[in-house]
């Protein structure tokens, strides 16, 4: 018997709920609406990718899709680059590169694909990145575009991995997997961004639906900043989470660290316990300079 079943919202749309974690894989404006207000609105990808020029940069344009789930994020991405019209350097790679410990909701999914469009319009290519391995298509703009799919837990396969220019970052919730949301996890994906040296002119912006208070914390520890990203119909605020400061449009600032302050979770499952005053203190202080753009 699956663990996962299809679960149908108010607005007509469908998602996959996980029964062992009793959770869905979306909000309640659905997949593809997700994908398209929370990511790539956000995410500014096609100015992003146009403005790296492939002639005085060689670097292929890296997208982490953590959390590959049904594909939403993942083909809002193929179906966009193969929207643009907007010529790009000669050249111009762009690698997608999906992670997923568990293929059987997007196998079930893809069964009822009729109540999935975006799957319904892409069931060819999912299934050969599923059963055959990477997928590349050559774009009429001069993108030349890559897909690889990652089977496992991510953090496993990042240092094999180029580094990583956006970040989609959308797994189960921190309530359902804490350690996924941990420092150490956040850690590992800054060690993958554009950080270093500080004098890059390519940044990494991680981008994730959760506003948690701990998993902000745990970005901000790990060396990202942070600021509040859009509201939807399913989440009063998002997260964006860049290694260049400037770029972020609203910070977070004072008034965040008061929340800081008065949260019952404070920091992610795996920071050390805060009973300390010192230990406290040294967080504190962290933050304070993080908010600083320091």
């Amino acid at each position: 018997m699956s663990k996962h079943q299809i679960e149908s919202f108010s607005n007509g749309s469908f998602s996959v709920r996980n029964l062992e974690l009793n959770e869905c894989m979306h909000s309640s404006i659905g997949p593809w609406s997700e994908a398209q207000q929370i990511y790539l609105a956000q995410s500014h990808l096609v100015d992003r990718i146009l403005s790296t020029d492939a002639r005085s940069d060689s670097r292929p344009f890296v997208i982490y899709d953590i959390g590959l789930g049904i594909a939403a994020n993942a083909l809002a991405t193929l179906e966009l680059l193969r929207a643009t019209t907007a010529q790009t350097s000669p050249g111009r790679r762009v690698i997608l590169m999906s992670f997923e410990t568990d293929l059987e909701g997007i196998k079930d999914a893809l069964v009822r694909h009729d109540l999935f469009p975006f799957l319904d319009r892409n069931t060819a290519i999912i299934q050969k990145l599923i059963e055959s391995g990477p997928v590349s298509e050559k774009l009429g703009n001069g993108v030349e575009f890559d897909w690889e799919l990652k089977v496992g837990d991510f953090r496993d396969h990042l240092a094999d991995c180029p580094l990583a220019d956006i970040i989609f970052f959308d797994l189960y919730s921190p309530k359902s997997c804490p350690a996924l949301w941990g420092l150490r996890t956040f850690q590992a994906l800054f060690q993958k961004a554009h950080a270093l040296p500080k004098k890059t002119t390519r940044e990494t912006l991680l981008i994730t639906y959760s506003a948690s208070t701990a998993a902000r914390t745990a970005l901000m520890l790990a060396g990202f900043y942070v600021g509040k990203g859009t509201s939807t119909a399913g989440k009063k605020e998002t997260t964006l989470a860049t290694t260049q400061f400037s770029s972020l449009e609203s910070p977070l600032g004072r008034d965040w660290i008061e929340h800081w302050r008065r949260s019952s979770r404070p920091v992610p499952a795996d920071y050390p316990d805060l009973q300390e005053k010192q230990n406290q203190s040294e967080i504190l202080a962290k933050l304070l300079l993080s908010i600083q753009g320091n």
